[in-house]
């Protein structure tokens, strides 16, 4: 979401919608497949380098072990995606669903006294 404040710079505030019903829209699911798709190519060239790195020892030790700790890093952003995957799309609720008239997101705004 990007906000602007007044006549100041326009901020970048990353706000996940989570609880949203899966959206129906075909081009929509065309793309999150793409892109689920694309963490397989991904992650077999990440344990490729992560083995590479370990076997070669064309790079001092010090090297080598960054290399390792920052593709498996990538691997463990990997799995936080998929693990949070199903809340953003709705297939999992978090917390108790609302009963009240209001629609989600808005609170009602109680009357100013005075």
């Amino acid at each position: 979401m990007n906000v602007k404040i007044s006549e100041g710079p326009v901020v970048f505030l990353p706000i996940y919608s989570l609880n949203q019903a899966p959206d129906s829209n075909w081009v929509y699911w065309l793309f999150r497949s793409f892109e689920l798709l694309l963490h397989v190519p991904t992650f077999i060239l990440t344990l490729f380098v992560i083995r590479l790195a370990s076997k070669s020892r064309i790079f001092h030790i010090n090297m080598t072990i960054i290399i390792m700790v920052f593709s498996a890093k990538w691997i463990e952003c990997m799995i936080a995606r998929f693990s949070i995957l199903p809340f953003q799309e709705g297939f999992v609720r978090v917390g108790v669903p609302c009963k009240a008239s209001v629609p989600p997101g808005l609170l009602p705004i109680p009357p100013q006294e005075g």
